[in-house]
């Protein structure tokens, strides 16, 4: 069991003054010639500490997503362009009853678009959801209530927003660029030969 200390030897170890802006800006400086105490700002302390140690941790798993995103893009990319062999007869069908061939191409990185798009929202969700479970433990332990909804913080000065509300318009751009080829292959499909087989 802990015990507390006797009344006489407790002293005062730290103090927070909420002082006038006006009056704050000499106020450190006095307080820290003086061989008793030593005066710091919360917020500036606060600031650092996230500078130096969150920040780059926030960063380093900014750049473990996107890795994970250009790798799943890549699992997109060889899917489809897979699938493409298997589907020729159909594309040649589309092809023979009018689809013009930017139809076709449209569909395939329209097809891409969705499987990135659906992929992203379903990580989101799941992502989110572990940590609004989590919150009442990190809450006990950090007193930081993190909700389902709370976005990533951003991450100055390297990006002023959360890197979150980027991942739809990225998702966007990676699977236009990864659905591609396919969509290339597809666009290029020789109805008759694709017909005849």
């Amino acid at each position: 069991t802990i015990t507390p200390l006797p009344i006489e030897q407790r002293e005062v170890t730290a103090v927070l003054l909420q002082v006038d802006p006006i009056f704050s800006v000499g106020l450190p400086n006095q307080i820290n010639e003086g061989p008793v105490a030593q005066a710091v700002y919360p917020i500036r302390e606060i600031n650092k500490f996230f500078g130096t140690f969150i920040g780059p941790v926030l960063g380093l798993l900014v750049v473990i997503t996107l890795m994970i995103c250009i790798v799943s893009g890549v699992g997109i990319l060889v899917s489809i362009y897979n699938s493409m062999s298997d589907r020729r007869h159909e594309i040649a069908v589309l092809r023979a009853l009018g689809a013009e061939r930017s139809t076709v191409l449209w569909i395939i990185l329209f097809e891409s678009l969705i499987l990135s798009i659906t992929g992203g929202l379903i990580g989101w969700i799941l992502g989110h959801g572990l940590v609004a479970c989590a919150s009442p433990i990190v809450e006990s332990k950090t007193g930081v209530a993190v909700g389902f909804f709370d976005l990533a913080p951003a991450l100055p000065p390297y990006l002023p927003i959360s890197p979150e509300l980027l991942l739809v318009p990225l998702l966007a751009i990676l699977a236009i660029a990864v659905g591609l080829i396919p969509a290339m292959a597809a666009y290029r499909t020789d109805v008759s030969q694709s017909l005849g087989k």
